[in-house]
């Protein structure tokens, strides 16, 4: 036994390809990944593939299959070896002459560049390939470590590995997601390049929705690409003080500095699980009470009720610390975060009506406006016509004493009612026959005209208004 081990260490630093323990070797490849097929009854059938990366790749067909290439510009030789010296998309086949189910087994080396254009490896027909639409059919399950044979070599496009489609309606796929299947996207803590590495990687009725008895799902971030079919691993209870480290199979010592609080989790899963960290609101901007702290660990988090609140603006989510994602109150979602977090409530600006009114004038008012919270307020212009006698001064605001003509912050936390405000007209007014001096008074009220000059033989009998300036 100690032999054999031996023997596989070399084999894993001759290719430079990381596997798993179940992963077999033949003609001197290790393996790492492998699709097993739906039993076929025709003694003429094939399995196609398509590959888009730079490198060598091996591929072994099974019992009586024979790979050859469908089209491109990759090369096959020796029966298992695939070269492609280019990223554009190549088809393959594994032509079978007997019935039966074959176990078709994948493995790389020496992969420099990848077609971020195009899924890395695929098995069903999505238009990036010729892939015939039946081939979806012919996959019973899959096995291995996937990202063994396509490794992750940069954050730049084109040097990590893109997944999409690769089981999409492969209807006969049963059993559930093996914890290593994309182990080397996982633990590199992606999801921030999700979209970009998987999209529908699974989609149909064949893999689970909960794990079967005996296992525990684990969280890995990709569970919204994969249809919401579950990751499972082989479970196992670690006590209060103890957690499962990431590809383990038994529980160790809580980490200095952590929380862990035990639970039931997956051997073998490719992040740490029972480190728990702490969650705490704020109420940002807002005042009040926030909602209470709480625990949590590597899987779904439901957030809070707000209990925040902010005179003017109404409660719009929570934002986690050091991201930009924001998430509403009460929505469960994947907590991918190794670290405590503090939630902070956003808010959003409550907007009001303002409607207008001629008040003692006449005709129709300006039509509503919208104003916002917090926000500059630029009333309308009036359409109202003043009384007799009088002119527009500008906007009361209803319930306050204020009168506005231009804008201004609205700072009301409720709709208003703004009514028109009138003042008399100034009349100037000038003396003919008389010492006194041009005088003016307001619209409708009182004026005391000057005395005029005595006149010889004459009695004074009062002024006549011979022009109105207003």
């Amino acid at each position: 036994m100690k032999k054999l081990f031996v023997l596989f260490a070399f084999v894993f630093t001759l290719f430079g390809i990381t596997t798993n323990a179940h992963a077999v070797a033949v003609s001197g490849v290790e393996y790492p990944f492998s699709i097993t097929t739906t039993y076929q009854s025709s003694t003429s059938w094939e399995f196609d593939f398509g590959i888009a990366a730079k490198g060598k790749f091996y591929v072994d067909c099974g019992d009586g299959g024979t790979l050859a290439k469908k089209s491109g510009t990759g090369t096959v030789s020796g029966g298992t070896t695939i070269t492609q010296n280019a990223i554009a998309p190549a088809v393959y086949k594994c032509t079978y002459t007997s019935a039966g189910a074959k176990t078709i087994r994948f493995a790389s080396t020496n992969v420099t560049q990848m077609n971020g254009s195009y899924s890395s490896i695929i098995f069903t027909d999505q238009g990036y390939y010729s892939i015939p639409s039946s081939n979806a059919e012919l996959i019973a399950s899959m096995s291995g470590d996937l990202t063994a044979v396509f490794p992750y070599i940069s954050s730049t496009r084109q040097y990590y590995p893109v997944f999409r489609f690769l089981f999409y309606n492969c209807t006969n796929l049963t059993g559930y997601i093996p914890p290593s299947l994309f182990s080397g996207l996982i633990t590199i803590g992606s999801p921030s390049l999700s979209n970009e590495l998987m999209k529908v990687v699974f989609q149909g009725s064949g893999l689970d929705t909960s794990c079967p008895t005996g296992t525990t799902q684990y969280i890995t971030g990709y569970e919204d690409k994969w249809s919401n079919k579950v990751s499972c691993g082989e479970s196992i209870a670690c006590s209060s003080g103890t957690y499962l480290p990431a590809n383990a199979t038994s529980c160790s010592s809580c980490p200095s500095g952590k929380t862990c609080l035990g639970g039931t989790f997956a051997k073998n899963a490719p992040t740490d699980q029972g480190i728990y960290y702490t969650v705490t609101y704020s109420c940002g901007d807002g005042a009040g009470t926030p909602p209470a702290s709480t625990n949590t660990t590597r899987a779904y988090f439901t957030t809070a009720a707000n209990t925040c609140t902010r005179t003017g603006y109404g409660f719009n989510n929570w934002l986690i610390s050091g991201t930009s994602t924001t998430v509403s109150a009460n929505t469960t979602f994947q907590w991918l975060y190794a670290e405590n977090k503090t939630l902070t409530a956003q808010w959003t600006a409550n907007t009001y009506a303002a409607r207008y009114n001629c008040g003692d004038g006449s005709g129709d008012a300006p039509a509503t406006q919208i104003a916002t919270y917090d926000s500059s307020f630029t009333p309308a212009e009036n359409t109202c016509t003043p009384p007799t006698g009088k002119h527009f001064t500008g906007w009361l605001i209803g319930g306050t004493n204020t009168t506005v003509s231009s804008a201004f912050i609205w700072n009301y936390a409720s709709g208003k009612v703004l009514t028109a405000q009138y003042s008399p007209n100034t009349i100037s007014m000038t003396w003919d026959g008389s010492s006194g001096t041009p005088a003016s008074c307001t619209y409708g009220g009182t004026f005391t005209p000057p005395t005029p000059a005595a006149r010889p033989g004459y009695i004074f009998n009062g002024w006549k208004v011979k022009t109105v300036t207003p």
